[in-house]
């Protein structure tokens, strides 16, 4: 079981170039990337549940978080882009969807990069903690999708994509600074006093890729025929 960045499913792929970190979620929370990117579950134990495509995927609730190792590379700045990949379902009333990967204090500008977060409503990005934007409303429902968002280095021309088809385009604003804050999934590094739980995931995600670099723009435009949905 295999996945491009475009939500084209094939037996066999090719790394693709610029990968950081993967996670299947096909039981574990193991980097699959070869880079060693193990992701640490924070809170309670994460369980799985069988995909769209004879897989597994994480099970997302308020209860816990997963928490990346420190690298430079998981993150975007400045000087550094970045793309965020990944599938998503929301098959129960109070799957809300949340944040998917971030590098985000909440209200510091300082310690902050971006944050990606997506629900049974939209797809959004977020930048330094002060600006982003959205895919939003829109009606997804529960059914998987395919996600993904590209953020060049500083940020500008930012582009969000669903099932591979470009729904929106923005500005970030990204600065130079890499914040303090570790990189994680399902959560905001830090919530704000309204919401402890720093808008976690609630719903199921699969196969998370992390990219360096502002790759596959093309592929995601044009590949919006997904095999497995």
């Amino acid at each position: 079981r295999d996945r491009d960045v475009t939500g084209v499913q094939t037996c066999a792929l090719p790394i693709l170039p610029g990968l950081v970190a993967r996670y299947k979620m096909d039981g574990n929370v193991s980097d699959t990337s070869g880079n060693q990117l193990d992701a640490e579950v924070v809170g309670t134990s994460v369980s799985f549940t069988p995909d769209h495509c004879g897989g597994l995927a994480m099970v997302g609730n308020v209860d816990h978080y997963l928490k990346l190792p420190s690298s430079a590379k998981l993150t975007t700045t400045q000087n550094q882009a970045l793309s965020v990949a990944f599938w998503a379902a929301y098959p129960l009333p109070t799957d809300q969807g949340g944040t998917v990967v971030a590098r985000y204090l909440n209200y510091d500008t300082i310690n902050s990069n971006f944050a990606v977060a997506a629900g049974p409503t939209g797809l959004w990005a977020y930048g330094n903690g002060t600006n982003g934007f959205s895919k939003s409303p829109i009606v997804i429902g529960p059914a998987w999708h395919h996600y993904a968002a590209t953020i060049p280095a500083g940020g500008q021309s930012s582009k969000l994509f669903i099932d591979g088809v470009l729904v929106a385009t923005g500005n970030l604003n990204l600065s130079s600074q890499i914040g303090s804050v570790p990189t994680t999934v399902a959560t905001l590094s830090a919530a704000d006093p309204d919401n402890p739980t720093g808008y976690r995931f609630k719903g199921l995600l699969d196969d998370i890729q992390i990219f360096g670099s502002e790759e596959h723009t093309s592929e995601l435009q044009s590949h919006h025929d997904l095999v497995c949905r």
